[in-house]
């Protein structure tokens, strides 16, 4: 069976080098924001609250989903 693809090699080459440092620097988001609610989790529930609203909002908009409330 053949597989047909949209481009050539040096076309995934350039998207694989486009895409691989935007999900890095997802990730690197991700896990700030994690360490952000872990640290103001001890603190108490309502500044829990008042960090992990305004993170889901940052989280979807570098995801590009938007929730409506």
């Amino acid at each position: 069976m053949l597989k047909k693809y949209i481009g050539t090699k040096e076309f995934y080459k350039h998207i694989l080098a486009l895409t691989i440092p935007i999900m890095i620097q997802n990730g690197i988001t991700n896990f700030v924001n994690m360490l952000d609610n872990v640290m103001v989790g001890r603190v108490g529930t309502v500044q829990m609250t008042g960090v992990a609203v305004p993170t889901s909002f940052i989280l979807s908009r570098f995801t590009g989903v938007w929730i409506k409330i």
